[in-house]
């Protein structure tokens, strides 16, 4: 269970920012936004390339679009990150975050910080408030990456597993029936329950045949969404697709309708779409090219359900340029770069709604 942490200082601003984001946000704005006095929510944006590129209220704009989607925010802590100096006298991107501050409070939020870390020092627009650097980076040194390309980076594959991986996919496949579909599930639930040990006698030569009945699935359309609603859902919606298609007798569409559509009113399950994530970060980093782009737009969309456009956007343009076959990246794509999340984020707000762990602190206060 994660452990609540305590805001209570500028300094402590910018290095739950950093802790947040996951990673250094150089030449970034950071938004923690929050509803009585608590919060789960980060927002992450690049800034211009420099200050003049973008006029400060067109980019304020953008900023604040983003920041409303999480309607039940009435607080936030704006930082941000720029390799530029802090002179003297001049804080670099004023201009700009005053009027994201200008904007804000005239929409009802009232922002409790406005802060910048510079390549120097950091310092308050709005206040005297200023310090070094040392001790941030003390706060989060070894804890978060060191940049975006670092957090995203794709794991180093076994070399045996990734030999034999690329021998078997190598070969001639016809696509996938819709009566294999169950079997490709299955072969996923066994990779998720033994990522967590609660799966016995899953050897080496199981978890090669599942991984390639899996890539495998990512060739079809359908069969991806399939699985995109096992990771984020379970095997209950999964089989509830089936089912739709069934009935419907539908030909192979790609994944942007049945299972796009259900997280815009239902939330999602974050734990087990986080180790499905994990996993197939694990799979891209073993598949030849072809397969890994398919494995990619999958990841793309994974991340983008899951909230973190960023990651999605990321994963989204490395699918692209590996020439993955699905329209689903660039649907992705589109989407992180419009600053659009799925609808379960927007109902949750920056509270995130009732949760398992909120669940069960509840049983032990009660005991």
């Amino acid at each position: 269970m994660n452990q609540p942490k305590h805001i209570r200082t500028a300094a402590d601003v910018l290095v739950a920012s950093v802790e947040m984001v996951g990673y250094f946000p150089c030449n970034s704005i950071v938004l923690i936004p929050y509803a009585h006095r608590h919060g789960r929510a980060c927002l992450r944006m690049d800034l211009p390339a420099d200050e003049a590129q973008i006029p400060p209220e067109e980019y304020a704009a953008a900023v604040m679009g983003n920041l409303l989607q999480l309607r039940d925010a009435d607080r936030v802590l704006i930082s941000v990150f720029t390799d530029s100096p802090i002179g003297e006298r001049e804080t670099p991107f004023a201009e700009h975050a005053l009027a994201i501050a200008e904007m804000a409070a005239f929409a009802g939020l009232r922002v409790e910080a406005l802060l910048c870390r510079g390549s120097n020092r950091w310092r308050s627009y709005v206040s005297d408030e200023h310090g070094g650097l040392e001790a941030l980076d003390r706060a989060t040194s070894g804890a978060v990456k060191a940049d975006l390309a670092e957090f995203a980076r794709i794991p180093e594959a076994d070399p045996a597993l990734e030999r034999s991986l690329r021998g078997l996919l190598a070969g001639e496949y016809p696509p996938l029936r819709q009566t294999e579909i169950p079997v490709v599930l299955d072969a996923w639930e066994n990779l998720l329950d033994a990522r967590s040990g609660e799966l016995e006698g899953f050897d080496q030569e199981h978890r090669l045949i599942a991984f390639a009945l899996v890539a495998l699935a990512f060739r079809s359309a359908r069969a991806t969404e399939c699985l995109l609603a096992n990771a984020v859902y379970g095997e209950a919606a999964a089989e509830d697709l089936q089912r739709v298609w069934h009935a419907l007798d539908a030909a192979d569409e790609p994944v942007d309708g049945l299972i796009s559509e259900q997280i815009e009113i239902e939330p999602i399950r974050l734990e087990r779409a986080a180790a499905g994530a994990e996993l197939l970060r694990t799979l891209v980093g073993a598949l030849p090219p072809e397969d890994a782009a398919n494995a990619l737009a999958a990841l793309s969309w994974l991340e983008w359900a899951r909230g973190s456009s960023t990651l999605a956007g990321h994963f989204a343009e490395h699918s692209i340029r590996l020439g993955s076959a699905h329209r689903l990246p660039h649907r992705v794509l589109e989407l992180s770069e419009s600053g659009i999340t799925p609808g379960w984020v927007r109902q949750a707000g920056c509270s995130g709604g009732f949760r398992q762990e909120d669940f069960d602190r509840l049983l032990e206060a009660s005991e």
